[in-house]
């Protein structure tokens, strides 16, 4: 796989320290930098400690960058003679006896994840007794360093020797604090960061992090489609009207398609027949939505809970599907447009969730909110189900790339792991690469004034080529 050249050189700068912070913006690709920096440098043994939902994301990951065989850790039995151990922050926590080898590298993905010192996790990885300190080098990938304020950089600091200030004296003098008094138990409560110390503290940062936003890194596509894989969960138990259904149309899909889990089968076969017979294989692709519900809502209540975006869209297929996710997310403001949903009252959520901060997270049919809808306000799209038609897709995920976006839009393909979903969403995403590589060469070819004037009345021109794209 080809590195852009940020992040070329994230891996030169990872592969020159023994301790660091990789703190790119959400969807620049800390992964394959880390990953590509670890074979760099030769290193073997090798631990990452991520929640539980980017598990799988990661094994597979270590396949495309590196070629490399990965162990996921699910249980209290021990590892088998595997370098690339991958585990959640709640198996280190909970059997950390399981973890004791020493390491060439630990890799801690969503750093956030330990800025509380106190935490038993935190003492499990950064503590005295911790994998910190049986690896050879550490390196934590965080897009969210500091989300609140100052004090949370104080466990990287420390752990990793840049300060030997106590807890208490770093926020004494990195934050803004309230002493509440005797009466409140002389509780300290921290208000913000502190402006006057903030330059001393990012020379301090220099030496061991990186952090580039998607508003710096300017050899960037538009739009990034990738592939989040999460776990097949195997004890998933389908409701009960679907399980006979399921069972006729893998029989039925395995006749046309000669498809079995490993083998190679071109895009456009798989995808043709698929569409094909749409109809009678709707209960198979519901199966799968439903199993990716769970995963979905834990990964994006993750991000949302940390504000690695402000704002996501999610697009799917299914009513019951979309409905789960919506009641999953509805804590963080959330809508939901679906075929059943006026006109009327589709346009208002628009304009709602342009302009309510409160309103996070819009969640749609692809078909019902797929097209004519502006929604630039979020730049993270999730799909928990694909349209047959990559076209449609498309114009779904161009609802929040469309004139007045400013950022970068990452689009993610949720896929389970080593299924018949796998084969569906990778040939679907590298048909809407190929779609958009098709779109931004045909309109490189305007000429500057026809385009610049075309832009100007972009909203119908743009609207009627999506539809002709999505349908031809």
């Amino acid at each position: 796989m080809e590195l852009f050249p940020y992040q070329l050189e994230g891996v030169n700068f990872l592969t020159k320290r023994k301790r660091a912070l990789l703190a790119d913006d959400m969807g620049l690709g800390k992964t394959p930098q880390a990953i590509c920096a670890a074979k760099e440098l030769g290193l073997k043994k090798i631990t990452v400690v991520c929640p539980s939902v980017a598990k799988y994301n990661w094994q597979k990951e270590f396949k495309r960058f590196a070629g490399l065989p990965a162990f996921v850790y699910e249980t209290k039995e021990a590892a088998p003679a595997c370098d690339i151990v991958i585990a959640s922050f709640d198996a280190v926590r909970l059997y950390p006896e399981r973890f004791s080898r020493d390491l060439d590298l630990l890799i801690i993905d969503e750093g956030h994840f330990l800025k509380s010192p106190l935490a038993k996790r935190t003492q499990c990885v950064l503590g005295k007794n911790g994998l910190l300190h049986k690896s050879r080098y550490t390196w934590a990938l965080t897009g969210t360093p500091a989300p609140n304020h100052a004090g949370e950089l104080w466990i990287w600091l420390f752990c990793f020797g840049y300060t030997k200030l106590s807890y208490t004296q770093f926020i004494g003098r990195y934050c803004r604090t309230i002493n509440h008094g005797p009466r409140l138990g002389n509780r300290v409560q921290i208000m913000g960061s502190n402006t006057a110390t903030t330059p001393e503290l990012k020379e301090i940062l220099k030496k061991f992090s990186l952090r580039r936003l998607k508003s710096e890194v300017l050899d960037l596509p538009p739009v990034s489609y990738n592939i989040f894989y999460v776990k097949d969960d195997k004890n998933f138990k389908p409701p009960p009207e679907l399980k006979e259904k399921l069972e006729k149309e893998l029989a039925r899909l395995e006749e046309l398609t000669g498809f079995s889990v490993g083998q190679e089968l071109s895009d456009d076969k798989l995808l043709n027949v698929l569409h094909m017979m749409s109809q009678s294989v709707s209960s198979l692709r519901r199966y799968h939505a439903l199993k990716k519900v769970a995963p979905a809502i834990e990964l994006i209540s993750n991000e949302l809970r940390e504000k690695q975006y402000e704002k996501i869209l999610i697009f799917g297929i299914h009513s019951d599907v979309l409905a789960m996710v919506y009641e999953g997310l509805k804590e963080f403001g959330a809508c939901l447009v679906t075929g059943a949903t006026p006109s009327s009252e589709r346009f208002a959520l628009q304009e709602k969730f342009q302009n309510d901060k409160n309103l996070r997270v819009f969640i749609g049919n692809i078909q019902a909110a797929g097209t004519n809808l502006t929604l630039t306000a979020s730049s993270e799209v999730v799909f928990i189900e694909q349209d047959w038609v990559p076209g449609n897709n498309k114009q779904a995920s161009d609802r929040s790339n469309r004139y007045g976006q400013t950022r970068r839009v990452n689009v993610r393909n949720l896929c389970i792991s080593d299924s018949i979903d796998e084969k569906i969403v990778e040939a679907l995403t590298r048909k809407l690469r190929e779609i958009s590589t098709f779109i931004s060469a045909a309109l490189y070819f305007f000429k500057p004034q026809s385009y610049f004037r075309i832009t100007q009345k972009a909203e119908s021109y743009f609207a009627f080529v999506e539809e002709r794209i999505g349908h031809q």
